[in-house]
């Protein structure tokens, strides 16, 4: 019984340690921020921090999972781009706008509103009028 029993604690500390690792694919650079593994409520809060503190993620490279959305500024013709997560009752939504690559893409190659979307960009701020913003720029999209 005791071998039994010692064979058993071997085999829990042994997954224990081996548990314990980090995972190979996920960066370990302060400055990645991946918000695809974690709740829609902690991307809500997440992203209300973003916009609160945005000097603390200016820099940073964002990965966000949620839906495609557009909006077009009927004053200036501008399109902007995001994407957006409910929180956990889906009462409310917060998004963070994106700017594919380069900002060449064609609407059309973009997906449907509403679509489920990956986005990966440095996240970075900026101003029109008065109003700060904030963007993922250089943004990797997937659909």
């Amino acid at each position: 019984m005791k071998r039994y029993l010692s064979l058993v604690l071997a085999l829990l500390l042994a997954l224990c340690l081996f548990s314990c690792g980090k995972a190979e694919d996920t960066p370990s650079d302060d400055n990645y921020l991946d918000l695809t593994k974690v709740s829609g409520t902690v991307v809500f809060g997440e992203i209300s921090n973003m916009m609160y503190e945005p000097e603390s993620y200016v820099g940073k490279t964002v990965k966000i999972k949620g839906n495609f959305a557009y909006m077009t500024d009927e004053e200036t013709g501008v399109t902007y781009y995001a994407c957006v997560v409910p929180d956990a009752t889906a009462c409310c939504q917060n998004g963070i706008e994106f700017i594919w690559g380069d900002g060449s893409h064609d609407f059309s190659e973009y997906p449907e509103s509403g679509k489920e979307i990956t986005v990966e960009g440095v996240f970075r701020t900026y101003t029109e009028g008065d109003t700060e913003f904030m963007h993922l720029v250089d943004a990797k999209l997937e659909f």
